[in-house]
């Protein structure tokens, strides 16, 4: 008991809410914005009179400015008439800062939000709140918190005769600012008083003794006239005093076993009293079945599993009976002399079980403890209505041995002729039924493979062949629609507005496809007479553009010899063995004399290194007659230092070999370069970049002969051809077909599926789409309807229909022979 008693403790802790962002602990009264209605210029005291005790009701009036458009929202200053009549604190009219025009958009709203909360909620929101507690969090707070003290329970009605709201003050009980308490209790010990709500109350008196409360408190203040209504929900209030085990006679709370189940113990699991494929007749007579609606067998198992006394949870859909099932519980369980208390999220749920309960007449069973109408006045009169007509009801005698003999001999007769086979819906009378059927007309055997059909319910059956005909009677009148431009069209549901944009769209991309044919067109020409018009060839013409316009300088001069020789490994590397010879021959030609190519100076690097190593060596050595043999090929001065003549040396035996190289080639390369061949003199440089330049080449270039890329190198076409402008044409004419795919979910025109697609075949289809918009309602037609057989696992039958295997008109036969 000590573990449910803390769990209901700690529930109740966390259901009262002290921040202040509860409403009920701070409320911002200088908004301007929310749902809420400041009223100014009235006595508490004298609105609780009108009221609360007279029972009268109260319009309003807006005393605000006009509206100041550029304040973003209504005005809220207070208004102070210089002369202020004192009866306007009697009257029945409460006063509000708002203008008019302001009130009544504010009125209307409240009214909306309040009966939308009593419609799904069941309980009420709509407070006045009178008189507000200042208070401050501490000492050294300047933020200034304001909590309502007395909340009025109303209800905003409408008045026919002006059509504006009313105010009038609802039949339930007025109760302590609950959160507030709690907050001022732990925060600054401070006891807030009860409501007693008794005949004589008045607010009056309670913020008297509020202030005798706070009086310690120096800057804490009550403001008794402070008025506004608003949305105040105490449904959090409710519950906690419903978990208060002080609250229950007998401590029956703590001591419930389902309470104990709920939060600590659980539920040990429970054997049903059905097993499966139990018969409910042979387990339930009738005159022990008491269900006041129809219920099915499930629901007659969950009917009985409660009143046995288990614990369960029934879950479905929305249309599964469940409400039913509720209502039989209810009267079955008041039949076996019990309370019921039934509970709901959302009042509609309450509202359907008790008009089925009223609509059987077993409305005198039903109290209506929490709705719009359970108040103390109502709550009572349903109870001495219940009392006054149970006086005099008698138990009915009934006889249920003719019923059930009756049932028993029905259910003999079902059993035999019509118990449905395991696992299926149907029964073997009626296949047996449906394959004579077919036997006796001829039908010849059904070529369609149903197998994965067998086990389809009759329902399914039935959509089945609706979908089939439906699709007969499209393919019957408009054909497959092969032919239809809208063909492959995968968004169905375009509207009319969608389709008129669509139209703006095939007319962009139709002008971008001529645009584009045109400009591609062009191209291709300037390569061959054959234009085919694809996006992928345009690709393949930008490539050959592109590497054209890489041509090196002076290119068809060389072209001719350089293609015929691209492919031979000699020549290439001849040719660099040139060009390295006559580079070095030109870089070290001012250094060394001609004469020096003739001799051969590896004697000297000898006697050079020696002396690099060694001062003597360079003083009584060769070192000095090598130096000396060096200078005489030279046109300057000898380097000073001996690791520069060794370079110098180095540099005249490597170049020497470059020399050696281009002899041993220079009858190959003549015979190669032919009249372009000037010995030393020839531009190798530039026969080399030819030479790369061709390497590069991709397949477009395999039938191009060299006469040919003489032609169209320098051409003007591809001169003035810009990669970047055949891209942003392109990247436009794949944004009109884009818009379009996307209005209309078409594969065929994605970026992929487009490349080797005719441009004339494509653009003709698109002008088709255009000029007849008609056809795509057409096209949905037949495309719900085939999806939807293939949806249905019919997708072969289809395939046999399209390639006409199977005839539109026995197509329905073919199917249904198959299944059966």
């Amino acid at each position: 008991m000590k573990t449910i008693h803390a769990l209901l403790e700690d529930v109740r802790k966390k259901l009262v809410e002290t921040g202040t962002r509860n409403r009920l602990i701070h409320v911002n009264r200088r908004t301007v914005r929310g749902n809420l209605l400041n009223i100014i210029n009235e006595r508490s005291d004298d609105i609780f009179h009108i009221i609360r005790v007279s029972g009268k009701k109260m319009r309003f009036a807006g005393k605000g400015e006009e509206e100041d458009s550029d304040a973003g929202g209504v005005v809220l200053t207070e208004i102070q008439d210089i002369e202020f009549d004192e009866g306007r604190y009697t009257d029945s009219v409460l006063e509000t800062p708002l203008t008019p025009d302001a009130l009544q958009k504010r009125l209307l709203k409240l009214f909306k939000d309040s009966k939308t909360a009593e419609e799904e909620q069941g309980i009420n929101i709509l407070y006045l709140a009178m008189g507000f507690l200042q208070w401050y969090e501490d000492k050294n707070s300047t933020v200034l918190r304001e909590s309502p003290l007395v909340l009025l329970p109303v209800a905003l009605v409408r008045n026919d005769r002006t059509s504006t709201y009313d105010i009038i003050c609802r039949d339930d009980d007025i109760v302590t600012n609950l959160p507030l308490q709690e907050r001022l209790k732990l925060d600054f010990g401070i006891s807030l008083p009860e409501i007693d709500d008794s005949s004589e109350w008045i607010p009056g008196d309670y913020f008297d003794r509020v202030r005798e409360t706070i009086s310690e408190r120096g800057r804490w203040n009550v403001d008794p006239d402070g008025m506004q209504l608003g949305f105040f929900s105490f449904a959090k209030l409710m519950m906690l005093r419903d978990l208060d085990p002080e609250n229950w006679n007998e401590q029956s709370l703590l001591d419930n076993k389902l309470i104990s189940g709920l939060l600590a113990d659980g539920f040990s699991p429970e054997p049903s009293i059905f097993k499966d494929g139990d018969n409910l007749d042979d387990k339930l007579s009738p005159e022990k079945i008491l269900h006041v609606v129809d219920a099915d067998s499930s629901q007659t198992k969950v009917i009985e599993e409660v009143r046995s006394g288990r614990n369960l949870v029934v879950q479905g859909p929305p249309g599964t009976g469940k409400s039913q099932t509720i209502t039989n519980i209810l009267a079955a369980a008041v039949h076996d002399n019990k309370k019921v208390l039934f509970v709901a999220e959302k009042m509609a749920a309450l509202e359907v079980v008790y008009n089925r309960m009223c609509k059987v007449g077993l409305k005198d069973l039903c109290l209506e403890l929490h709705s719009r109408s359970a108040n103390k006045k109502t709550f009572l009169q349903g109870l001495a209505e219940t009392i006054s007509n149970s006086k005099g009801v008698k138990s009915p005698n009934l006889d249920t041995e003719e019923l059930v003999k009756a049932r028993d001999e029905l259910n003999k007769v079902s059993n035999l002729l019509h118990k449905p086979l395991p696992k299926r819906d149907y029964a073997p009378y009626s296949v047996l039924t449906e394959l004579v059927s077919y036997v006796s007309k001829n039908t010849r055997a059904p070529r369609f493979d149903a197998t994965h059909l067998e086990s389809i319910t009759s329902d399914q059956e039935s959509e089945i062949f609706e979908a089939l005909q439906n699709y007969l009677d499209i393919v019957s009148e408009f054909g497959f629609g092969s032919d239809n431009p809208f063909r492959g069209t995968t968004n169905l549901d375009l509207q009319p507005t969608d389709l008129q944009r669509l139209l703006d769209d095939l007319k962009g991309a139709t002008d971008s496809l001529s645009s584009w044919t045109s400009f591609q067109s062009k191209l291709e020409r300037a390569i061959s007479p054959e234009s085919l018009l694809t996006l992928s060839s345009a690709d393949s013409c930008r490539s050959i553009f592109e590497y054209l316009q890489r041509a090196p300088v002076n290119s068809n001069q060389f072209i001719s010899f350089v293609y015929a020789n691209k492919g031979i490994a000699r020549f290439e590397d001849a040719v660099c063995h040139a060009q390295s010879w006559v580079n070095f021959k030109k870089e070290i030609s001012e250094t060394v004399t001609e004469n020096v190519w003739k001799t051969d100076l590896e004697h000297l690097r000898s006697p050079i290194v020696k002396g690099m190593g060694s001062f003597l060596s360079r003083i009584f050595g060769k070192y000095r007659s090598a130096s000396k043999e060096l200078g005489t090929y030279l046109k300057s001065d000898l380097p000073k230092s001996p690791e520069d003549r060794l370079k110098l040396v180095d540099a005249i035996i490597e170049g020497k070999k470059k020399r050696d190289l281009f002899d041993e080639e220079v009858e190959f390369l003549k015979s190669k370069i032919g009249e372009e061949w000037r010995g030393e003199r020839t531009p190798f440089t530039e026969i080399i970049s030819v030479l790369k330049w061709l390497q590069g080449t991709s397949k477009e270039f395999a039938e191009f002969t060299s006469e040919k890329l003489k032609g169209l190198i320098g051409q003007e076409t591809i001169r003035t051809f810009s990669a970047q402008d055949f891209e942003s044409r392109k990247s436009s004419l794949l944004e009109s077909f884009q818009r379009v795919n996307q209005r209309l979910g078409l594969s065929d025109l994605s970026e992929e599926s487009v490349k080797d697609l005719s441009l004339q075949d494509l653009g003709t289809r698109i002008k088709a789409m255009m000029q007849n918009p008609d056809t795509y309602s057409l096209w949905t037609r037949t495309a719900f309807t085939s999806n939807r057989l293939i949806e249905l696992q019919c997708g072969p039958l289809l395939e046999m229909i399209r390639e006409e295997k199977v005839s539109l008109s026995s197509a329905k036969t073919e199917l249904g022979y198959a299944i059966a």
